[in-house]
């Protein structure tokens, strides 16, 4: 009978894929003199920076852009045989800057005839250059009654001054032309009052053109209808429920992007209560936030309206009654929409009713008595753009307030500027945040999107609809209410007790555990709360101990040390800021556990060189299988073999070829699955 595999990911959301690599160059052909790729002149970010081509052929040129931490870019020209030029904007993707320091480029030709050809060098960006990032106006009209409802949204990389002109619609007559000042560290909102003064155009269709002084050909533009009087006040229309059906089509979904919605209309950040009924002093369901939040709209009954929402408090949905006069409506932008499906963490981009990206994100997770930090789901409308933010030492880019003090913005990195984005890059697919939407970094496989081109192409008001995961979050709220022990919880969420599962007999099932640091910082075992003092106070059947039953049910249990085990220092690699050891008994931690396999390649295990991998190797040994550095692993569960093998990015570098060799040698030796992790 055929086997069936079921494989259950555990303790720290690990994405098992059969891996697709990143494109490293430089591997599998030697350097060729007759091929080179040389910069001419200083590389500035957001100009015009110009390489120097030597190919012995015609063919294909990919030049990666990189440094020890992060790929950046990669770029593709056709060249010919002989000398000649090509061209970068001296940034990453979606034109983002590069910050001022040396990369590495990794060069590679594909001749015509079949030929490769590799070359490489490391060169420094020295500056920025101005630019204009982006121009974001807030709606299509403004009134002249009521100049400050509108406003524009600017951000330049540089301090400098921008020109914001208004011409008549289909001529080049300039009928208003104004100054402001741009300052680097801010995103800039001008209203319509702080533009126009108090000689405003007259009414009409403008178009509104705005440049960087010193880089007028980049310029952005776009249409403005200035109205007489003020914005026309629309009655609260009662809109039955407002969140399409999950499984709605394309089209659907755009339909419900586009129609108008209700909201709060006090500060976004300051609450509204939800009551039992219409009565001040009833029972008080849950709070909203202001501007942001949107209402479906069920009954209005004198001056209330009922209302239904999800809670900001615990992200239930509630529904209730509030003041009829703190509402108002407001019209969402036309050009873009988000739908957020909180169940596989994706946020899918639409673009005048067509879907045109689907990202990996990260929502909130709940925790203990924090209930707050689950995202809630429903509709809401984007606010303000912002700066990037630091907190707890990992840094945010990209950042856009869609609901309250809860913010989209890009997956984090180290606050010291280091685009390491290991804390936040295990976890896209899976909740992790305190609330807010985390988005992927890297450029998605349809067009290109990422958390940096939404930053600069999302206007105000850009509507989004989150999709709730009830099922899910209730069973997660009753594990940290007390209702529902941990252990009984998760377990049965990912399916049944295997021992007397009637599919147990043709199943095999494998657990995969992420990041697992039996150790310390280095100098900080001493410490009260370090890893070293618990050991000696619970011993080394503590760290796993509620897990090693679920691991005891399963055919094979592979975990990723990311620390060395090592007895002293001794060996530390100077140039690595942060360390990470254990004592070589801390093995003890996974063999008391039913940890059958460790995979040992991760950045940390060469925190102590080689006299650190080999003294963790060493301390490993009562493990059956390890996964390390040129070491497949292949073992039998259930009469089937299966092959395991994992890759650095220095190891890809070196042989690009090496991920299809190494499958190939665990299918000859009759492997009939291949886990690359």
């Amino acid at each position: 009978m055929r086997k069936s595999i079921r494989i259950h990911m555990r303790l720290a959301l690990l994405f098992l894929i059969i891996t697709t690599a990143v494109p490293f160059f430089m591997a599998g052909a030697s350097e060729d003199k007759s091929f080179s790729v040389s910069k001419v002149g200083q590389i500035v970010s957001h100009q015009n920076n110009i390489f120097s081509v030597v190919a012995p052929e015609a063919g294909s040129l990919s030049v990666r852009i990189y440094d020890q931490y992060y790929e950046y870019r990669i770029l593709s020209f056709d060249v010919p045989a002989g000398e000649s030029i090509v061209k970068w904007d001296g940034c990453s993707y979606n034109q983002e800057k590069l910050n001022v320091g040396v990369y590495g480029f990794s060069c590679k030709l594909l001749g015509q005839s079949g030929n490769e050809y590799v070359c490489s060098f490391n060169a420094r960006v020295v500056n920025n250059a101005q630019y204009l990032q982006f121009v974001l106006p807030s709606a299509e009209a403004v009134y002249l009654d009521s100049p400050d409802e509108w406003f524009i949204e600017l951000k330049t990389i540089l301090d400098g001054k921008v020109i914001i002109e208004f011409q008549k619609a289909n001529t080049d007559q300039t009928v208003l032309s104004v100054r402001k000042t741009m300052h680097r560290r801010r995103v800039e909102h001008f209203t319509f009052s702080q533009i126009a003064g108090k000689k405003p155009p007259e009414p009409g269709l403008y178009t509104v053109v705005v440049y960087e002084i010193s880089a007028p050909d980049h310029f952005c533009s776009f249409q403005l209808r200035i109205c007489e009087g003020e914005m026309p006040a629309e009655a609260i229309p009662v809109t039955g429920d407002i969140m399409p059906s999950e499984d709605a089509d394309d089209e659907t979904l755009w339909k419900k992007i586009q129609e108008p919605v209700v909201v709060v209309n006090i500060d976004y950040l300051k609450h509204m209560n939800v009551l039992a009924s219409p009565d001040q002093k009833k029972e008080v369901l849950g709070t909203l936030h202001g501007q942001t939040q949107c209402l479906s709209v069920f009954e209005i009954r004198d001056n209330w309206a009922k209302i239904g929402a999800w809670n900001h408090e615990d992200a239930s949905y509630i529904e209730g009654w509030v003041p009829l006069d703190s509402l108002k409506v407001v019209y969402p932008s036309k050009e873009y929409g988000l739908i957020l499906n909180k169940s596989n963490q994706t946020l899918s981009i639409y673009y005048h009713g067509e879907k045109i990206e689907t990202l990996l994100v990260s929502t909130g997770r709940m925790a203990e008595n924090k209930y707050i930090r689950e995202t809630s789901a429903g509709c809401f409308v984007t606010g303000l753009h912002r700066v990037d933010f630091s907190m707890q030492g990992s840094r945010y880019d990209f950042v856009i307030q869609y609901d309250g003090g809860n913010l989209l913005h890009q997956i984090p990195y180290s606050s010291a500027g280091i685009k390491d984005y290991s804390r936040g890059k295990p976890y896209l697919g899976a909740k992790a945040s305190h609330a807010c939407v985390r988005i992927q970094d890297e450029p998605g496989l349809q067009s290109g999107i990422n958390a940096y081109w939404l930053w600069t192409h999302l206007p105000y008001h850009t509507k989004m609809i989150i999709f709730d995961d009830k099922e899910e979050r209730e069973k997660e709220m009753a594990v940290h209410d007390g209702r529902v022990p941990y252990l009984e919880n998760s377990f049965s969420l990912v399916g049944a007790d295997y021992s007397s599962s009637p599919e147990a007999k043709n199943s095999v099932v494998i657990s995969f555990g992420g990041v697992t640091i039996p150790g310390d910082p280095e100098g900080r075992q001493g410490r009260s709360n370090s890893f070293k003092k618990k050991i000696e106070q619970y011993g080394t059947e503590y760290p796993l101990s509620g897990l090693s039953d679920l691991f005891s049910q399963d055919d094979l249990t592979c975990l990723d040390l990311s620390c060395v085990l090592k007895e002293t220092e001794k060996g530390a690699d100077s140039k690595r800021k942060i360390l990470y050891r254990g004592l070589p008994a801390y093995a003890r931690v996974f063999s008391d556990s039913s940890v059958e396999m460790i995979n040992l390649v991760n950045e940390h295990i060469s925190d102590y060189k080689e006299e650190g991998y080999l003294s963790t190797f060493n301390a490993l040994s009562n493990i059956p299988e390890i996964i390390g550095m040129e070491r497949m692993t292949v073992t039998e569960i259930e009469d089937i073999l299966f092959g395991f093998v994992s890759f650095t990015e220095e190891a890809y570098i070196e042989n690009y070829h090496i991920i299809e060799q190494d499958v190939e040698s665990m299918q000859d030796k009759g492997c009939k699955y291949i886990i690359c992790l």
